[in-house]
């Protein structure tokens, strides 16, 4: 005969599968970056700029003058003067479209899942727990196999979200 679960099993049930999902969510963040992080020096920014390679924004080209400029020991007061976008980023960039797909049919799959975790006994609720930390285990190998940075694993306790 089937054993009910009792209200804290279900309630560890849909945790364990909110802590997968996060994980698998966190692997896919990181399979869709576009571009990493960067960050460039002031004395790279000066160089880059004196030898023409950085054009400056008209409306500040005027701070360019002088030794004013090359004085400038702050990132901040250099990226008035240029755009940094193509030299200095603080996070990564994701393909948003592909991620967001990715990430959709992950929160699709776990709400699936506590919607079935619902109506099912203890035994079938445990199989469809570990087989959703399957499927994160696996995207978390592919990724380490075929990507730069390796995906947290969902069987390895608590993950961030």
């Amino acid at each position: 005969m089937a054993t009910k679960m009792t209200p804290t099993q279900r309630n560890y049930a849909v945790s364990r599968i909110n802590d997968i999902a996060r994980a698998m969510k966190a692997a896919i963040s990181k399979k869709f970056v576009a571009a990493e992080a960067k960050a460039i020096t002031i004395g790279e920014l000066v160089k880059l700029i004196l030898n023409g390679t950085v054009k400056p924004k008209e409306k500040n080209a005027h701070k360019l003058l002088g030794s004013a400029y090359q004085n400038c020991d702050r990132l901040a007061e250099a990226f008035e003067i240029v755009d940094p976008s193509p030299y200095y980023r603080t996070s990564p960039v994701h393909d948003e479209a592909r991620m967001s797909a990715a990430i959709d049919e992950v929160r699709t799959k776990a709400t699936q899942l506590k919607d079935k975790l619902m109506l099912s006994d203890a035994a079938a609720s445990l199989k469809m727990v570990e087989d959703f930390e399957s499927e994160a285990v696996a995207l978390a190998k592919k990724n380490r196999s075929g990507s730069r940075s390796s995906a947290p694993s969902a069987g390895m306790g608590k993950v961030r979200g």
